[in-house]
């Protein structure tokens, strides 16, 4: 068993100030067989670039701070408290346009991250809240469909 401290997380210091950073938590030294995890903190103006993975379903999990998360060219602002799920095949990606560190974990099967990575040319950083479709949520967080789940907690 391990058990994540999210406190320790929460005062990591960015070795690469002004970069996406990224640190592993469960690879196969822990013996995660068929399941991955990392750490990432997205400093604002930063941004994960516009993605999708063939394979991978993915659990994020914001432990400090906010995310808009651009799902198939919606956005959502994702808040520590929230968990998201992701199905494989779903274009996303992040941007931290708050003030704040964003800081987050996020658990994957078919690790490692460059294993299932596809990346769609695209820089959604500049990108303003009105010149992106809106949705009510939670679609396409649909619980019990075969979309994407958002849950609270």
């Amino acid at each position: 068993m391990i058990v994540f401290d999210i406190r320790k997380y929460n005062e990591l210091k960015n070795p690469n100030p002004g970069q996406l950073y990224r640190t592993d938590l469960l690879t196969e030294e822990q013996d995660a067989k068929e399941l991955g995890g990392w750490f990432g903190l997205l400093e604002p103006g930063n941004e994960v670039p516009l993605h999708y993975h063939e394979r991978r379903e993915s659990i994020f999990i914001p432990i400090y701070g906010e995310v808009m998360m651009v799902l198939e060219g919606e956005e959502r602002l994702i808040k520590t408290g929230e968990v998201v799920f992701m199905p494989p095949m779903v274009k996303h990606g992040l941007v931290n346009r708050s003030d704040k560190d964003c800081r987050y974990f996020e658990f994957v099967t078919h690790p490692p991250l460059e294993a299932d990575f596809v990346r769609i040319p695209c820089n959604f950083k500049w990108v303003h809240a009105t010149d992106v479709r809106r949705v009510n949520w939670p679609v396409p967080f649909i619980i019990g469909g075969s979309s994407s789940h958002l849950f609270r907690v």
